[in-house]
């Protein structure tokens, strides 16, 4: 009897039980660590995922599995699982190699550019895997001008309410301090834009120290021309705030931010961000440049381009990043350091 699964794969960052179903607040091991287990759990492979968080001991619980999958972060178990077969797996180049580095099976990468930098430092042969997308494709929407309407803002205001059908809906999600301050610094310039195009934004992140950081950061300043709503994240949530925006923030440069690149691109909402070299071929189906604002401007005044760019993204998503495209990415890394895969 094994002790583990034939297939593992761990990331630094806790798991948790969102009903029968793992999840993360980590995007990056929603996409990298879980959406691969679960890839590869849908074509019958005993895959599981493990958090470096749950045990001191977890090299002894992976010690008879067949092949072990470590986020990058956590490069230093390498020296405690000798003679098994590892695969290190980076959303971000390390600054430096590291010795322990040459002791894993195989490389592999989550975007052209990072596998391009672990090439040149590690000198070894480094693979592309993409992160599976999650649910099902929505119906791509371009945000369109909406009325603003006097009467109806007058009529609001006597009642009490919001009326808030003429904005436009954007939508931001983040974990960290790069990306609260990314949204922060972002913040005044959405603020005076709102006042030639009514605004709102929401924003979602993990609540604790995260989501007071983003209150702290965050102030509604003119809610006429920017209104805030900030909120939680969880799985529902944030499916639920893709469904209703009409575009997506991507501000900053942070890697997982290709990651939410290609959700919003999969549920149908048109992307505005600054540029990355963390996005490859996702980046030419999104809006990409230095001024926010402007891509605002431009996604509102050319709806039929912005559906053009999302049909094309949803094909190419429905390619690359499939599921069963990914699972099979991982399978040919396996068989490559010496693996016999067998279906459970």
């Amino acid at each position: 009897m094994t002790a583990g699964p034939e297939y593992a794969f761990v990331t630094a960052a806790p798991l948790l039980s969102d009903g029968a179903v793992k999840t993360s607040l980590s995007a990056v091991a929603r996409a990298r660590t879980l959406g691969p287990v679960l890839a590869l759990n849908s074509l019958g492979y005993d895959a599981r995922a493990y958090s470096l968080s749950w045990t001191d001991d977890l090299p002894a619980t992976l010690q008879n599995s067949k092949a072990i999958v470590l986020d990058g972060s956590c490069s230093h178990l390498l020296q405690r699982l000798q003679g098994a077969k590892v695969v290190l797996d980076f959303i971000a180049p390390p600054s430096i190699p590291a010795p322990a580095h040459g002791q894993a099976a195989a490389m592999t990468a989550g975007s052209e550019y990072v596998a391009q930098r672990l090439r040149s430092l590690s000198k070894r042969p480094v693979e592309v895997i993409a992160e599976p997308c999650a649910g099902f494709a929505a119906e791509p929407r371009a945000a369109r001008p909406q009325r603003h309407s006097r009467a109806l803002q007058w009529l609001a205001a006597r009642a009490g309410v919001a009326a808030d059908a003429w904005r436009m809906r954007l939508l931001w999600t983040g974990e960290g301090d790069d990306d609260i301050a990314s949204i922060a610094e972002l913040a005044p310039r959405l603020e005076r834009l709102g006042r030639e195009i009514p605004l709102a934004l929401r924003c979602l992140c993990p609540a604790g120290a995260a989501l007071e950081a983003l209150a702290n950061r965050l102030r509604e300043e003119d809610p006429e021309a920017l209104r805030l709503t900030l909120e939680a994240w969880s799985p529902g949530t944030l499916a639920h705030a893709l469904a209703g925006c009409d575009l997506a923030l991507l501000p900053g440069q942070a890697p997982a931010d290709s990651i939410r690149l290609s959700a919003a691109l999969h549920a149908g909402r048109f992307p505005v961000c600054h540029p990355s070299p963390y996005y490859g071929a996702l980046g030419e189906f999104a809006w990409v440049g230095d001024d926010l604002a402007e891509g605002i401007r431009w996604a509102l005044t050319h709806p039929e381009d912005v559906l053009e760019r999302l049909g094309r993204a949803q094909d190419y998503v429905a390619r690359v990043h499939a599921p069963a495209a990914v699972a099979r990415g991982w399978i040919g890394i396996f068989l490559k350091i010496g693996i016999f895969l067998k279906i459970a």
